[in-house]
């Protein structure tokens, strides 16, 4: 579950300012990676796993969920690059490979910053940038709302299996497969809905209003802030570079 994943420790990444990790681990990261040369890889990913140590979270418990992407990756862009990129064999092996990598890399630092942020820090970063109140907490719902979908899809599935329903994919039976997942549909929608009206009566129950004023949080910049930030900044600038 994606709010599960968030581990609050008190390293210097997790006191860090939302927009800072959002910018720095979503945008720059990536650009390193996908823009860089080759040669900038290992190095990005050696930068990725020293974050990992940095934020303090089990290497164990991080490599749990990370080990399958890279399995999935290899065999994926590698099978791609075999049949789709042009060049000798050697070279379309070597291209899937770094492709992978790079696709690897970008996952590490997403799942880091997952484990890293708050879900409460998205409706806060939105406030800190004044918009509306009611759209950081609209995302905030949503973000929310992803477990209890798929947790409360996962039940409606057992449910319809244990009814005799098979979601095996099978090209001899199609039109089996589609009545299956229409069966589906109906209790997912009522209950999803059902779901939404319970986390929307909550917040009604505590007084909230779209339309109230609320207190806007400081917008704070530590040093350790600025400090990552420009560390970041000279890191894509080299990556770009060289």
């Amino acid at each position: 579950m994606i709010n599960q994943l968030y581990l609050s420790k008190n390293s210097v990444i997790h006191r860090l300012n939302f927009w800072v990790k959002f910018v720095c681990f979503l945008m720059i990261y990536p650009a390193i990676v996908l823009f860089s040369r080759d040669a900038i890889l290992p190095l990005a990913m050696i930068l990725a796993f020293s974050f990992v140590l940095m934020s303090r979270i089990p290497l164990s418990v991080f490599w749990r969920q990370i080990r399958l992407y890279l399995l999935v990756y290899c065999v994926i862009f590698l099978l791609v690059a075999i049949v789709f990129a042009p060049g000798t064999i050697e070279g379309r092996l070597y291209q899937g490979f770094v492709f992978a990598v790079k696709m690897f890399n970008i996952t590490v630092i997403g799942l880091l910053f997952t484990y890293v942020t708050d879900p409460i820090e998205f409706p806060t970063g939105l406030l800190m940038v004044r918009l509306p109140h009611k759209y950081g907490i609209a995302l905030m719902v949503s973000y929310r709302m992803i477990p209890l979908v798929a947790q409360r899809l996962t039940n409606v599935m057992w449910a319809q299996k244990a009814r005799g329903a098979e979601f095996s994919l099978s090209l001899t039976k199609i039109h089996l497969n589609l009545r299956a997942l229409f069966s589906l549909l109906i209790p997912f929608i009522s209950s999803s809905l059902e779901a939404s009206v319970a986390l929307t009566d909550t917040l009604i129950s505590r007084g909230y209003s779209p339309d109230r004023r609320i207190t806007l949080p400081p917008w704070r910049l530590t040093l350790n802030d600025g400090a990552v930030t420009s560390f970041f900044i000279v890191v894509l600038f080299f990556a770009l570079q060289y």
